[in-house]
């Protein structure tokens, strides 16, 4: 019984961004894709050029503090509502600014975020208290859920990150294993 070789796969990668080494994730992303030989990938290094996106069966992301101008952004909605998949990794939902000496999320790019479904909204420092970003979070909780849903809802809760220390605390028992 003869087998008939996967369908052609069309891909999409925007991989780019500050911050991090974008050329080892490109490398990486592009090492996994390799492992199979029936997706095509087309690669982009920003939002700028999504030309010919609407024919790609899926599209990744890896970028960081980077988002589409207005039409870009209109283009990725429609993708998106077309059925086709948008897999977003690491940054792809931060936009970061620097405020004295502070990272700070600027709510820009509205229709990109939507698309996405969450916004990264603050760096939080070590130390700092969940409670001081809550308002931000529960206004984009707002913004996204009718009332008549968060109205059913017992508690909502936001759970503080991991401090510096407990990170450290977890690598040494990692190493211990």
């Amino acid at each position: 019984m003869e087998t008939s070789a996967p369908r052609t796969v069309d891909a999409w990668l925007v991989c780019g961004g500050r911050y991090h080494d974008i050329d080892h994730a490109r490398l990486e992303l592009l090492r996994l894709f390799a492992e199979h030989p029936h997706i095509r990938v087309r690669v982009r290094e920003d939002y700028r050029d999504l030309e010919g996106l609407e024919q790609a069966d899926f599209l990744v992301t890896y970028t960081v503090d980077m988002a589409p101008d207005d039409a870009g952004a209109e283009r990725l909605r429609n993708f998106v509502a077309g059925g086709k998949r948008w897999l977003a990794l690491h940054g792809t939902n931060s936009l970061l600014q620097l405020e004295g000496k502070r990272w700070v999320a600027p709510r820009t790019a509205p229709v990109f975020m939507e698309t996405l479904g969450s916004q990264f909204l603050a760096q939080m420092e070590d130390g700092q208290d969940v409670k001081e970003v809550e308002p931000q979070v529960m206004d984009v909780v707002r913004g996204h859920f009718r009332p008549e849903f968060l109205n059913r809802l017992d508690e909502i809760v936001i759970f503080s990150p991991l401090r510096r220390a407990e990170h450290c605390g977890t690598l040494s028992t990692r190493e211990k294993m």
